[in-house]
């Protein structure tokens, strides 16, 4: 069976990183599947020039939060450890540049750079949808400048998920079948975010974004397995 996939009309508001989302999500599935890291829906059609919509095929089972209360606690450790597995096979996959591959943020070269400027547009949404903020924006754009340098100390980027939760973990037969709604990415190792209200995993790093992994080996060598 195929699913078709389609991202929400252009004039419908949305967060400036949600744009361009369904690009990344299929370059995610492409490039797992291609390095076999992890279970993902197969992308059957998908038009580069034109992303409109996606056709890929459906993955069997039903999301872990849904099947949590089945499970008894020895099989919710082997899921962990198979579920760290794949996004250890995930995080060996390396790119040149950081960001977010759907193009609404310009990716860069450095995590730093790309790290502020992801941070410059959520601080700009929640200016122009008027959002309650902690701490004024001043503020947190002077706490960001201070901290930037340690950004530094990233130099590597590496595919991740982006959005790892249990919601869009697949479980099937007792196995994880796939990972589902990747936003893909390149940034530093996953941190495995979580939504408001959704069990969150604990962190597998200190940060989450990724790099960009754009196009095959054979046409793009900018993605690689690492040793």
């Amino acid at each position: 069976m195929l699913i078709a996939k389609l991202p929400p009309p252009a004039e419908s508001p949305a967060m400036t990183y949600e744009r361009g989302l369904l690009r990344g999500e299929a370059e995610f599935y492409r490039i797992a599947r291609e390095y076999h890291a992890a279970p993902v829906p197969e992308v059957v059609f998908f038009d580069e020039a034109d992303p409109s919509g996606m056709l890929m095929t459906e993955r069997p089972g039903r999301p872990w939060n849904e099947a949590a209360t089945d499970l008894d606690a020895p099989a919710t450790a082997r899921l962990r450890h198979q579920l760290g597995s794949c996004v250890a096979r995930l995080h060996q996959i390396t790119g040149t540049r950081f960001g977010y591959p759907g193009g609404a943020i310009p990716m860069a070269d450095s995590w730093r750079e790309a790290f502020t400027a992801m941070l410059a547009a959520l601080l700009h949404d929640a200016e122009r949808y008027r959002a309650p903020l902690p701490l004024p924006l001043d503020r947190v754009h002077a706490l960001t400048e201070a901290a930037a340098p340690a950004l530094e100390m990233v130099t590597t980027p590496a595919l991740v998920h982006f959005d790892l939760w249990q919601g869009n973990v697949l479980l099937h037969n007792g196995e994880i079948s796939a990972l589902i709604d990747g936003d893909g990415g390149t940034s530093r190792k996953e941190s495995g975010g979580g939504r408001s209200g959704a069990t969150r995993w604990p962190s597998w790093s200190p940060s989450t974004c990724w790099p960009t992994p754009s196009a095959t080996p054979t046409s793009s060598p900018a993605i690689r397995p690492q040793a």
